[in-house]
């Protein structure tokens, strides 16, 4: 089983909460009829809908991968094809366990937005936004890290609040 306990609507919820944070409205998104595929360590769908950032509006497919295992370029080339089938502009592959390096670099070349979700905490506390000690009310229980490929390196990042080029940048331009 995957490390996080997710059902398929807290992934949805998830990824329109961070993406909103980050200052990208969301719309309408959901899981696509028949995408939810369950398997001995998870379970994998595809969520579509609509992004918006600076006066532009597109459509987007987001694979959620609820996993422990390690995604490879073939999972982001196969999100790739879906979003092109359903003539998304923006493709995201999100999951609860890891990239390999392969998947990074495929993400980068074919502009897939790669996000892990992780434990908030930790994560918040490198960050240095939150102190050591009980966690506040406000802190949830888990966030996403923005997993690039910057000058040959693998950086994973937060995503800051009302920044949403951080984001953009993996993604197609908007034209």
């Amino acid at each position: 089983m995957s490390r996080f306990h997710l059902s398929t609507d807290d992934c949805e919820i998830l990824i329109a909460r961070e993406l909103r944070r980050a200052g990208i409205e969301v719309g309408g998104l959901r899981c696509r009829q028949g995408s939810l595929t369950a398997s001995d360590d998870g379970w994998r769908c595809e969520l579509t809908g609509t992004l918006e950032a600076y006066g532009h509006r597109w459509s987007a497919l987001v694979a959620c991968h609820n996993t422990t295992g390690v995604l490879s370029a073939a999972h982001v080339e196969h999100a790739h094809r879906c979003a092109t089938a359903a003539r998304a502009r923006s493709t995201f592959v999100v999951t609860t366990g890891a990239f390999d390096q392969e998947a990074i670099a495929r993400g980068h070349e074919l502009r897939v937005g790669l996000l892990e979700i992780v434990d908030a905490q930790p994560v918040l506390l490198e960050a240095g936004l939150i102190q050591p000690g009980p966690l506040p009310t406000w802190v949830p229980e888990f966030t996403v890290q923005l997993v690039s490929c910057v000058e040959g390196r693998v950086r994973r990042r937060l995503p800051g609040a009302n920044e949403p080029e951080l984001i953009l940048r993996e993604l197609r331009p908007l034209t």
